[in-house]
């Protein structure tokens, strides 16, 4: 028999870096059905992303912005548990939109379910066609978001997205997007560089048999066990369009989920850029057992997120290390005798090397050199 959490309680737990950090358990009515969010178990059995690990150190921000960008089915109805939206374009009534805004922002409270910030301002862009999806992404930029989560896809081409997409992402905005749903190569823009490509796992701790796959995909987060089923308790329970809650799947859940997590780990630690989000997601990811002893698959990426180690990343002992390096040519086609190299045979090769200084005290240059269509360390000074 499940029971509704009535109180608002806070536990003091000690962190690895010795900072004392306030466990949350929320209060909202349905938040044991988040199983994405929170669920019991140990680390072996449990699919969630660990939250409460995050919400123990940060709830979000109320500087952040984060975009969903959708297309004319993305308006936002009036929701009791939705607030701070802004929807910038017209656009119908959309389900899908309001499945993701939950995710990312249902208010804390008694009512209904716990959106990842708690703070953050979503901003919903609607677009009509492939050209104002591009302008989308550009107003997105422009507006000042941190974060843009596109939960749609398509084989169409789209240079116009492909392009604004990097240029959101030299401006150091975090852009997470769908792989899609059809068993199949990833959609486009999940496909185009400089963008964070997730696919979905289920609560029975494995990659969901629908969700897309390829060598673009970064990892995988919560999207439900099957496909178009609102009563599925497996699936992720959200805010609906109706003005009450249900069941939703795919990968456009498993996006939002993701972005969440950036935002958080961005209000814990403003200074990190999108690159570093997408590195500490990555290297803190749960494996999956069907990844076996592969740190990376096709259809798993790097594994599941996981909030807690992600958070952990940003505490000590670990610190995080921004730096320059500059690749200089040395020699071309020169002869160099390897003798106990682990992937070349014994013998002289002849090739071009190179030199690679790096701003760090404890690494000063490498010396490297092109063979056999790889790298070959030579030399640490």
């Amino acid at each position: 028999m499940k029971t509704k959490i009535s109180t608002f309680i806070k536990i003091l737990l000690l962190s690895p870096s010795g900072s004392l950090f306030s466990q949350v358990v929320v209060n909202d009515e349905y938040f044991y059905n988040q199983w994405y969010l929170n669920m019991p178990g140990n680390d072996n059995t449990r699919a969630d992303i660990r939250v409460l690990d995050a919400w123990s150190r940060t709830l979000g921000s109320n500087s952040q912005k984060i975009a969903d960008i959708e297309d004319s089915q993305g308006g936002i109805p009036s929701h009791t548990d939705l607030s701070r939206i802004t929807t910038q374009g017209g656009g119908i009534v959309g389900e899908h939109a309001t499945n993701i805004a939950g995710i990312l922002i249902a208010n804390h409270n008694s009512i209904g379910i716990a959106g990842l910030n708690k703070f953050a301002q979503l901003y919903s862009y609607v677009y009509d066609d492939f050209d104002q999806w591009a302008d989308k992404i550009r107003d997105a930029r422009l507006d000042g978001n941190q974060i843009i989560n596109i939960s749609q896809g398509s084989y169409e081409s789209m240079r116009g997205v492909a392009f604004r997409l990097m240029e959101a992402h030299n401006s150091n905005i975090i852009t997470v997007i769908s792989a899609g749903n059809s068993n199949s190569s990833i959609t486009k823009p999940g496909s185009f560089a400089g963008v964070i490509t997730v696919g979905a796992s289920t609560k029975d701790n494995t990659s969901a048999t629908w969700s897309n796959y390829g060598s673009k995909l970064n990892f995988l987060a919560p999207g439900g066990s099957t496909l178009l089923d609102p009563t599925n308790d497996k699936n992720i329970y959200t805010t609906s369009s109706n003005g009450s809650y249900k069941y939703a799947s795919g990968t456009s859940m498993a996006a939002p989920i993701v972005s969440g997590a950036a935002s958080l780990l961005l209000a814990y630690k403003p200074d990190l850029t999108n690159e570093d989000v997408e590195n500490i997601l990555r290297y803190s990811c749960d494996k999956l057992e069907e990844m076996g002893t592969s740190d990376f698959n096709t259809k798993c990426g790097y594994g599941r997120i996981n909030l807690k180690k992600a958070m952990q990343y940003l505490e000590a002992p670990y610190t995080i290390y921004h730096g320059n390096a500059i690749l200089t040519k040395l020699y071309d086609n020169i002869g160099m005798a390897f003798t106990n190299d682990p992937f070349l045979p014994f013998g002289i090769y002849y090739g071009d090397a190179y030199k690679l200084s790096v701003d760090r005290d404890d690494l000063n240059y490498s010396e490297m050199y092109w063979f056999s269509g790889k790298w070959n360390l030579v030399l640490i000074k």
